[in-house]
């Protein structure tokens, strides 16, 4: 439901503008007061969405075979 909805845009901001997850957290709940009050992402998705964070911004590792 809410909670969902304001997770999967912090994780598109985080993913496509590559800006930390704090930074949009901070901007979507300035922007949209509805966020704070209303559609607070749940504890687990705040720490799914920091724990996914760390792995799509570690370096990427690719082997060439030959």
């Amino acid at each position: 439901g809410i909670s969902r909805s304001s997770a999967r845009v912090t994780m598109y901001l985080t993913r496509n503008h590559a800006l930390s997850f704090g930074s949009v957290y901070t901007r979507c709940k300035y922007k949209r007061t509805c966020v704070c009050h209303h559609a607070n992402p749940s504890q687990g998705f705040i720490y799914a969405l920091m724990e996914w964070e760390v792995v799509w911004k570690r370096p990427k590792v690719y082997v060439v075979r030959r």
